[in-house]
């Protein structure tokens, strides 16, 4: 049988507990002061459990809409052309957001929104220059069903 490498999951919260009780034992505080210094921990524990939870949440999505792009994209390599053409939005904002990460010209710039409706894709968000801007509008311009591009791209430090 297979042995784990390192302590478990109980015998460190059996340690954690036994050191927490200890320090309590031999605390230099007083008792105000010690539960002013708790308070003050579970608040930090807290909002970095709050902010790992949405970074956590945030990555999730992200790659959520990457494997979305790559269905998307294998859909599309396996459909009838006539069928490309005939996208709905949800598919076309995905093979924008797959063809933007996928071009090396575009594939550096942070996180672009793009929206569609009836075809017609709606680009927003930030970029440092204007190359990065027409770019980013021809990019989406060539993927298929578009039928037109509304660049709302603003330039930012």
């Amino acid at each position: 049988m297979a042995r784990k490498n390192g302590p478990s999951a109980k015998s460190l919260l059996w340690a954690f507990f036994i050191g927490a009780l200890t320090g309590l034992l031999f605390a230099p505080r007083t008792g105000k002061g010690a539960r002013q210094w708790f308070e003050q921990q579970s608040s930090h524990l807290s909002a970095e459990g709050k902010r790992l939870l949405n970074k956590g949440s945030a990555q999730l999505r992200y790659r959520s809409g990457a494997f979305q792009g790559m269905a998307h994209k294998i859909k599309d390599m396996v459909s009838p052309e006539p069928e490309l053409l005939e996208a709905d939005d949800d598919t076309i904002e995905q093979r924008v957001r797959t063809a933007l990460g996928e071009t090396p010209k575009t594939w550096s710039i942070p996180r672009i929104n793009v929206n569609s409706e009836n075809g017609i894709v709606i680009l927003r968000g930030g970029v440092k220059t204007l190359k990065e801007k027409d770019g980013v509008e021809d990019v989406a311009k060539n993927v298929p069903g578009v039928k037109d591009v509304v660049n709302k791209t603003r330039l930012v430090a």
